[in-house]
């Protein structure tokens, strides 16, 4: 049987060290959390500061956009300043990911439980940008 991430999110994540098997990046994770974001949209605030606040290596942030992209150089400019993984694929990919999360617009931010994929919060953008740079009372606000 497959990792549930992989089920999710297919075989392969974008890592800032390079493509990695998803089942490698998400193992042991406490909470996977699926940003939803594009573009033209300004990033959600305080998460980069969370993510890279947070001291323990019990979270792992998967980045989707829906964007179209000219070229697969256009996708990786986009994805460089980020710390974290980010999904491969077309834009039907993150479709399908974002009619599984019922993802209405962006920025948004489901939460997962790390140990089966199960969605414990549909939108946990809120309690990011209310604990700005303070990850761990978010894990505790999702119950994780």
């Amino acid at each position: 049987m497959a990792h549930w991430a992989v089920e999710i999110f297919g075989a392969e994540l974008k890592t800032p060290a390079g493509l990695q098997p998803t089942h490698e990046v998400l193992a042991a994770k406490r909470a996977v959390l699926v940003y939803f974001c594009d573009r033209w949209c300004p990033p959600l605030s305080g998460l980069m500061e969370s993510y890279e606040g947070h001291e323990e290596a019990d979270v792992e942030i998967v980045f989707v956009s829906s964007d179209e992209y000219q070229s697969a150089a256009d996708y990786d400019e986009q994805c460089s300043s980020m710390p974290w993984a980010a999904l491969l694929g077309d834009g039907a990919a993150a479709a399908g990911l974002m009619s599984r999360f019922a993802c209405t617009g962006v920025p948004f931010l489901a939460v997962l439980d790390g140990s089966d994929g199960r969605l414990v919060c549909r939108n946990g953008r809120k309690n990011v940008e209310r604990r700005e740079r303070d990850l761990r009372s978010c894990l505790i606000a999702w119950g994780l």
